[in-house]
């Protein structure tokens, strides 16, 4: 659904590891996660 917004991008790359993560997230408003990524305060911050 949220990908057929035209003021949303998605970056889907469920395999990328949490260190690559915390190299790409500060651009994003949200992420949206399922349990296999953790999110922890780091990662909010």
């Amino acid at each position: 659904m949220l990908s057929k917004e035209k003021d949303i991008e998605i970056h889907y790359a469920p395999d990328l590891p949490l260190a690559e993560i915390f190299n790409i997230i500060a651009p994003f408003n949200c992420i949206r996660t399922r349990s296999v990524t953790p999110i922890s305060k780091e990662l909010i911050n």
